[in-house]
């Protein structure tokens, strides 16, 4: 299991400016489960920057630099807590970037060997995750006709496939496109470690008049606001419009959820 957190600002600023004083905070949760590695994508108007390394965020320079120091007006940050028995090495790192989108997991999917007759082009897989394979999977049945992809569809039809036959923990995922940050908010409550309380998958936000933060669970959040379970969040990087779509399951997908 993974941490995941992300922000949109309307003015250039750096990743600790933008969350508060608490982000050590975030950066501390590495130094327990989630320090199996770490990955940052910033965008900066029209310039990207992504970087990751398989090793522990806290006191890594190249992570304080690019959290403490270079600008952004958007990013996603990633703590990676390897499961399923994946190795710790940079490809199975998050974010995953292709299709002009970065893209970051926070859960467990078995069996994910089944996406790959999905996927436009399996030979874009740089590692052996089931995150790296979700990703593809999302890119690859969002794609329109015209070769552009809707992450909207994607993700609702990689969920409708998902539940139709595989077992997951948490589906929770970021995705940051030249346009739009992607919240997804989707996971299994009785799959959570006995270790950490019922809050361990969710996602929550706070909202201001020049940016909106959204995060993982597990340090300061006060006066937040929780995502609901089973919802997209389209966060538009130019007005801060927040779009909340509900992933309708049914009553038996939906129990313990």
């Amino acid at each position: 299991m993974c941490r995941l957190l992300g922000i949109v600002s309307k003015v250039a600023t750096t990743i600790a400016d933008g969350v508060g004083e608490d982000f050590s905070q975030f950066t501390n949760l590495s130094c327990y489960e989630h320090g199996d590695g770490w990955g940052v994508t910033l965008r900066n108007g029209g310039e990207v920057v992504s970087q990751k390394c398989e090793k522990v965020a806290y006191g890594d320079e190249n992570f304080d630099k690019l959290t403490q120091v270079s600008l952004c007006d958007a990013a996603i940050v990633h703590l990676r807590w390897a499961t399923l028995t994946l190795a710790v090495n940079y490809a199975n790192t998050h974010p995953f970037n292709a299709y002009g989108a970065s893209f970051a997991h926070n859960g467990s999917i078995s069996g994910t060997q089944g996406f790959l007759s999905h996927l436009d082009d399996e030979d874009l897989l740089d590692g052996d995750t089931d995150s790296e394979r979700y990703f593809h999977l999302v890119a690859s049945l969002g794609r329109r006709s015209d070769g552009t992809i809707s992450f909207v569809d994607g993700f609702q039809k990689a969920i409708t496939l998902i539940e139709s036959g595989y077992e997951y923990s948490s589906l929770n995922a970021m995705c940051l496109t030249p346009e739009t940050l992607f919240v997804l908010s989707y996971h299994d409550k009785s799959k959570i470690d006995q270790r950490f309380g019922p809050d361990y998958y969710d996602l929550s936000f706070r909202r201001s008049d020049s940016n909106i933060v959204v995060a993982s669970s597990g340090w300061p959040q006060s006066g937040w606001e929780v995502i609901p379970n089973h919802t997209l969040v389209s966060i538009d990087r130019h007005s801060l419009e927040m779009n909340f779509t509900p992933l309708g399951v049914s009553d038996s997908l939906a129990v313990g959820r």
